[in-house]
C-alpha cells in the first residue's frame, strides 16, 4: 500500500506543482486548488506530512470499488482524479 500511495502522490505532486507556479485561472490550476485544500486538514497554507498520507489513503479507499483491500489494474484505470474534465474542455 505504501507504494501505492507514493505513486499516487507523485502522480498528484508533479501536474499540481508546474499549474501551482502559474497565476492564470485555468481548469487545472482550480483542481491544484481543491486538492491542495482536501489535503491540508488545518489550513496554514502548508501540508504536514500526516495530512498527505492521510490523503493517499484516502484515495486509495475511493479507487478500492469492491472493498477488498487492494486495487487491481481496472479499478485504477477506471478512477477519475478529475483530470478528464480538463481533457475534455481542451479536446
Amino acid at each position: 500500500m505504501k507504494s501505492l500511495t507514493a505513486t499516487i502522490a507523485l502522480l498528484l505532486v508533479f501536474p499540481i506543482g508546474a499549474i501551482a507556479q502559474s497565476e492564470e485561472k485555468t481548469p487545472g490550476r482550480d483542481l491544484a486548488e481543491l486538492v491542495f485544500g482536501s489535503i491540508e486538514a488545518n489550513p496554514e497554507g502548508a501540508a504536514d506530512m500526516g495530512e498527505f498520507v492521510s490523503f493517499g489513503q484516502d484515495i486509495f479507499v475511493s479507487m478500492d470499488y469492491d472493498e477488498s483491500g487492494s486495487v487491481d489494474f481496472k479499478e485504477l484505470t477506471d478512477w477519475d482524479f478529475g483530470f478528464n474534465f480538463i481533457a475534455e474542455d481542451e479536446g
